[in-house]
């Protein structure tokens, strides 16, 4: 693979999010690291950075997150299952798994931090690598809080605690 040049890929799922968030499965035979990223490119439009989301373990794709900001990822907002759009990468040194394997690890995220160590985390938990792994996780409101059914299996094999506003009030799950 030519780093400088995209490969073409098709979206194979999108599903939408509030507050314009999208979470893309992007079909490709692609070999990463929790915590790289690719750049996404649309012919003729541009290109954009976006952390990888989904694990290694998974293969034949992977999963992008993407909030619409501007004008390529207002683009990419049009595409749905079935069309095409290009990828570079991955780039990035990731996180240090190696450094990491037996130990106990706290992860700490807020709003969309938690979409970089999503993909962390399903690998940690997928290869049970860590001693222990605690996940602190928080958001401003309710409608902020990612992957709400994923925290919930997270939970079987991690402590997670997650917090957020609901009516001015703190609330925080264990």
């Amino acid at each position: 693979m030519n780093h400088y040049l995209p490969e073409k890929a098709e979206i194979i799922d999108c599903k939408e999010f509030p507050y314009e968030k999208k979470l893309f499965r992007i079909k490709a035979n692609i070999d990463f690291i929790p915590g790289q990223f690719v750049e996404i490119s649309l012919a003729g439009i541009g290109e954009f950075p976006v952390s990888i989301c989904s694990a290694p373990h998974e293969k034949g794709y992977f999963e992008i997150y993407v909030k619409k900001l501007g004008k390529v990822t207002s683009q990419l907002f049009k595409l749905n299952e079935g069309d095409f759009i290009g990828y570079r990468g991955p780039f990035g040194n990731g996180f240090p798994i190696n450094e990491l394997k037996g130990k106990d690890v706290v992860i700490v995220a807020g709003g969309l931090g938690i979409l970089p160590l999503r993909s962390f985390i399903k690998e940690a938990l997928h290869n049970n690598f860590c001693n222990s792994l605690t996940i602190l996780y928080g958001v401003k409101e309710p409608l902020d809080m990612l992957f709400k059914e994923e925290l919930k299996e997270w939970r079987e094999k991690a402590k997670v605690i997650d917090v957020y506003e609901e009516g001015g009030k703190k609330r925080i799950c264990k």
